[in-house]
């Protein structure tokens, strides 16, 4: 128990519900926001395929393809011992918050990736060339909350994912021996990067089961009068101190996928065995940040 309190005082307050004191800013018993199960579950897919390809175009090709594809899905399981935390004031019983717990917070998320490319290789010169396809899409279904103490349980209709992204995103890169011995290599590279889409870009916005950490409600509490370890009529003002309201969130349908673009340059240079010399450029612009 808390340094300073009584054995006495403790022993009178169960030491298994989430208890704070609001002055001295001492936690004791259960973790204020429960227990947590967490769980990510995928089934994933992939394929790669390489082919390579001597004197077409003068060069020699190694080419690429493959594929991605993946369903996951997800669930947050919160569980509040009783349902309630107890709040002190220098070890006084003052309030009490109420939860809606259990509740089981659930995603889903599709995602498939392809790309092509080729790596075409002369004397003095090497090209990468290629293509990235990214397709991102989830939504919540449907899913339930409460049934505790204080919440009957309450069941949320699925919800589709306001915003999908499918992306194209080229890369090209270059590599040039100025000089026949390979010391001297100049490099150049473009390349375009979209952000993947995870769940929680929406269904932390949008998921109307989730779980406040102040409760969904505050009321004002005389102590555990009878100590039996729970909150009994009487021990506190059913007229709630405040009550939790969740904000009407929603997501902007036209919300773009993060996009960088970025160029390389640079010159090396090999200025005897083990010792090189190399100086870069790195430039980048992000477009739809937020």
């Amino acid at each position: 128990f808390p340094t300073g309190y009584s054995k006495e005082w403790a022993e009178s307050n169960p030491r298994v519900t989430p208890s704070y004191d609001i002055v001295t800013g001492n936690y004791w018993g259960a973790h204020s926001s429960g227990e947590r199960f967490r769980n990510g579950l995928r089934w994933q897919l992939n394929g790669a395929l390489t082919h390579y390809k001597d004197g077409w175009l003068g060069g020699t090709h190694q080419m690429k393809t493959g594929y991605e594809l993946w369903y996951g899905w997800g669930t947050d399981r919160y569980l509040v011992y009783g349902d309630t935390a107890y709040r002190y004031r220098n070890g006084v019983p003052a309030e009490i918050y109420v939860y809606n717990t259990p509740l089981i917070a659930k995603t889903h998320q599709t995602s498939f990736a392809a790309f092509v490319q080729d790596r075409i290789t002369y004397n003095r010169f090497t090209a990468n060339v290629g293509l990235r396809y990214s397709s991102f899409d989830g939504y919540l279904p449907e899913q339930s909350g409460g049934g505790g103490r204080w919440y009957p349980q309450t069941t949320y209709p699925k919800i589709q994912s306001p915003f999908s992204w499918s992306t194209f995103a080229p890369r090209a890169s270059v590599v040039v021996k100025l000089t026949q011995d390979g010391r001297n290599v100049v490099k150049a590279s473009y390349g375009t990067y979209f952000e993947n889409l995870y769940t929680w870009y929406f269904s932390d916005v949008i998921n109307p089961n989730v779980l406040s950490t102040s409760g969904l409600a505050t009321y004002r509490w005389t102590g555990d009068l009878n100590r039996n370890g729970v909150v009994d009529s009487g021990e506190y003002d059913p007229n709630p101190l405040r009550v939790f309201v969740p904000a009407k969130n929603s997501v902007d349908p036209n919300l773009k996928d993060p996009r960088t673009d970025e160029i390389t340059l640079a010159y090396q240079r090999e200025v005897a065995a083990n010792l090189g010399f190399s100086v870069s450029w790195i430039q980048r612009w992000y477009t739809d940040n937020w």
